[in-house]
């Protein structure tokens, strides 16, 4: 995770204007790439909605620091680059949909669940900031501990409150102890999904 925070830094001392994506964006890449195994620029510059002069610019950084190698067909992770996302794989869940809810009230709605990091929550204020820097609207923290869902500083038992929204979170991400779900909402599923991550970051950074 410190590699992609340095190669942003490199980015950032490079002449020129400040570049027009964040950290978020080079993980988003890296990922697509792990995903779809050999991909082109143009397909990159779709899927992540940034421009191809910073998909190039991500690409180019990614390739110095043997996190990609590129081909006829496009770009691929190196053995490095498999590594680390793998390591951030192992840390930070797929995004799933979530229902509609008090938890969830926008018109996408998705969760991640985040490893082994209950601790490190004191009340969902940062994960909520950081989902909203990124593009969402809302974004709500619970702790799976000692077989209870806790909202910090609401309640320490969802399940007893809201037994059906418990049994969805519980079938939907299986969590273990001590582990986080933030669930996500804003106006669709890319801003939600940017959202989530963010926010999951925040706890492992």
């Amino acid at each position: 995770m410190e590699t992609i925070k340095k190669i942003i830094k490199s980015i950032e001392k490079t002449k020129g204007p400040a570049p027009s994506f964040s950290f978020l964006d080079v993980i988003n890449i890296l990922e697509i790439i792990w995903k779809t195994s050999v991909i082109g620029r143009q397909k990159l510059s779709i899927k992540t909605g940034l421009g191809e002069g910073s998909v190039r610019t991500i690409i180019k950084w990614l390739k110095k620091w043997g996190l990609i190698e590129t081909t006829k067909l496009g770009c691929k992770l190196t053995k490095k680059g498999k590594y680390l996302i793998q390591g951030i794989k192992s840390k930070i869940g797929p995004s799933l949909s979530v229902s509609k809810s008090f938890l969830a009230i926008g018109d996408s709605n998705v969760g991640v669940l985040v490893k082994g990091v209950g601790d490190k929550v004191k009340n969902g204020i940062e994960q909520r900031d950081a989902a909203i820097k990124a593009g969402a609207t809302a974004a709500t923290t619970i702790i799976f501990r000692k077989k209870s869902l806790i909202l910090p500083s609401i309640t320490n038992s969802i399940n007893k409150e809201w037994p059906k929204l418990a049994e969805e979170i519980y079938r939907t991400f299986q969590p273990k102890e001590n582990d986080v779900i933030i669930i996500c909402s804003a106006k669709n599923k890319f801003l939600a999904e940017k959202g989530a991550i963010a926010a999951a970051w925040s706890l492992i950074e």
